[in-house]
């Protein structure tokens, strides 16, 4: 089960776009068929797939956390961490 937002977010597309700049910039390529779809995965369950309105959930991210996931194995190997910056708008910017 996964909370996604219901309408895009510009400042989440503003660092995404940062992200896959800087990436870029390592030579690092995108991955066939990447499709950015921002959520945070609750749990894992059997059965068809729903969506159900909930109330909002909000919280302030505090630092990008790059998570290599070994799929089946239910193991996260953490590559790098990396504080966000407070700007003056409330949000937060990573580059």
């Amino acid at each position: 089960m996964a909370l996604r937002a219901r309408r895009r977010n510009p400042a989440l597309d503003r660092f995404h776009r940062a992200v896959g700049a800087a990436r870029t910039r390592t030579g690092l390529p995108q991955r066939a068929g990447y499709r950015f779809s921002p959520h945070l995965t609750l749990f894992y369950r059997d059965g068809a797939p729903f969506s159900r309105a909930i109330a909002p959930i909000r919280w302030v991210a505090e630092e990008f956390v790059l998570i290599h996931s070994l799929v089946g194995r239910t193991q996260h190997e953490i590559l790098g961490r990396w504080p966000l910056r407070g700007e003056d708008d409330g949000q937060y910017r990573l580059l």
